[in-house]
């Protein structure tokens, strides 16, 4: 595990936008493939539509993911914890998981909407972005909780003294 926040959330981060942009690239490329191969009606708008809905949907999930960022570090969940004040820490990780949740949708539900002949590639890739999510979840949970943990116990401790 990462010991330094700062650089976890920053590896996370980029992690995530290299992720969604792997995604807008191959749906961009898939559909312009398929559409020079006859895949698609030619007097219809078949590849504008899914090329702007996922970028669009990507870009109104950059906030979504810039907040886990800024929830998910392990200082602030200490701190708080170290003065007693464990509602807040509470609140911030059932946000994190909130946050997690609407990101892996997105994930799962482009993966699904993909999944048909001729469009694996751009639903493999959600799948990379689901995975990349999942593997942000547990480390962010990991480090989280134990920071949590770790300064609910001090915060008890130090009372009982």
């Amino acid at each position: 595990m990462l010991r330094t926040v700062e650089h976890w959330w920053r590896i996370k981060l980029t992690a995530f936008l290299v992720a969604m942009i792997l995604v807008n690239l191959t749906t961009w490329i898939v559909t312009g493939l398929n559409q020079e191969h006859g895949l698609y009606a030619v007097d219809a708008d078949s590849i504008g539509i899914p090329r702007l809905s996922t970028l669009v949907a990507s870009l109104l999930m950059l906030p979504i993911l810039g907040a886990t960022g800024v929830l998910s570090k392990n200082d602030v969940f200490v701190k708080q914890a170290e003065k007693g004040i464990t509602h807040i820490s509470i609140v911030r990780v059932s946000l994190l998981l909130l946050g997690y949740a609407t990101a892996l949708s997105f994930a799962v539900g482009g993966a699904v909407a993909w999944s048909s002949s001729g469009h694996y590639p751009i639903a493999a890739t959600y799948l990379v972005l689901c995975v990349v999510f999942l593997v942000g979840l547990i480390c962010d949970w990991r480090e989280g909780l134990s920071g949590y943990y770790a300064g609910v116990t001090d915060s008890v401790e130090k009372k009982k003294d």
